[in-house]
């Protein structure tokens, strides 16, 4: 609905200029804001999780790539409008937006390490090591001042074939992880026969 008055001419959708107005409004007064509340909370959670010492059970990573997942989309759909001089504000929240990204990534590799430690990698814990590459390569991006949006689903794409075949696989990766600390436990509690 609020992207129905972009131009169907793609090739020159870069010197269109008459965005849709909700689809602005959406983005300005909805979407920012929200984010801006979560990246708060999200804050607060992770600080007091550091001082408490009381880690989430395996939610923390999630909550870390929704909100930078939907940042990102955020920024995307507010990327048209950032390029105007009436909405020069949209640069620097897009620059804040990745800065702060950091700490959370930091926080997200932080969790996941925890639970591979004790438990070894499975598939969820390898998507979000995955995620958290990408994020980390995308944030790193924008934050130089890059501003090609192209690289977003272009690297994202990129980061999905990889994963998917051969023996760096998530599915694979899990697998040999999941074997190999079946053979320690067994070999520790002397149940293992010797091959």
């Amino acid at each position: 609905f609020f992207t129905s008055g972009i131009s169907k001419n793609i090739d020159g959708f870069e010197k269109v200029r008459n965005y849709p107005k909700p689809l602005r409004f959406v983005v300005q007064f909805l979407f920012i804001p929200i984010l801006v509340i979560y990246l708060v909370i999200l804050y607060a959670y992770g600080a007091k999780a550091a001082f408490t010492g009381e880690w989430p059970e395996g939610i923390l990573s999630w909550l870390v790539c929704v909100i930078a997942v939907f940042g990102i989309l955020t920024l995307l759909l507010g990327y048209p409008y950032s390029n105007a001089k009436e909405h020069l504000w949209m640069k620097k929240f897009e620059r804040f937006y990745y800065l702060s990204l950091f700490p959370l990534i930091a926080l997200l590799f932080y969790a996941c390490a925890m639970r591979i430690s004790s438990y070894g990698l499975t598939i969820n814990r390898c998507v979000l090591v995955v995620i958290g590459i990408w994020l980390f390569g995308i944030a790193a991006y924008f934050t130089l001042g890059k501003r090609n949006i192209k690289v977003v689903p272009i690297s994202l794409a990129l980061t999905l074939i990889v994963v998917s075949f051969g023996p760096w696989s998530v599915f694979n990766m899990s697998e040999r992880s999941q074997v190999n600390r079946i053979k320690t436990i067994l070999s520790d509690g002397n149940l293992l026969t010797p091959e």
